[in-house]
């Protein structure tokens, strides 16, 4: 699959270079569009959880098993939404935003995601 992407691509995503290292992946010249650059405050980036709850309404959002597809649709919600907000100049959406508590668990190195066996 990551044969498919060419430099002609953009990739837009929330920690896109993080997931690129995770597989493995070198840079190959592609384009990327990084949403934590956008969606961020004094004390850094927002997490994907916390953008989904208060932004886009999706209360029970990572709630249970992880799905990458979840995951990708709320990203292009809010890429589709940091587009609006920047047509209209208007950020008071942002201006909402909340922090969630912290996740109280650390993956190691061994830990996998399964997306790709979906």
């Amino acid at each position: 699959m990551l044969d498919m992407i060419t430099p002609s691509n953009m990739i837009v995503g929330l920690n896109v270079e993080n997931d690129f290292k995770s597989m493995r992946y070198a840079d190959r010249g592609v384009k990327l569009d990084e949403l934590q650059d956008f969606y961020k405050d004094s004390s850094g980036p927002f997490r994907l959880k916390d953008l989904a709850k208060e932004l886009l309404q999706k209360v029970d959002f990572q709630e249970g098993e992880h799905s990458c597809i979840s995951d990708a649709r709320a990203t292009k919600d809010l890429y589709k939404l940091r587009e609006k907000m920047r047509f209209r100049n208007d950020f008071s959406p942002l201006q909402k935003m909340k922090r969630g508590p912290k996740p109280s668990f650390k993956l190691d190195r061994n830990d996998r995601c399964d997306c790709g066996r979906q």
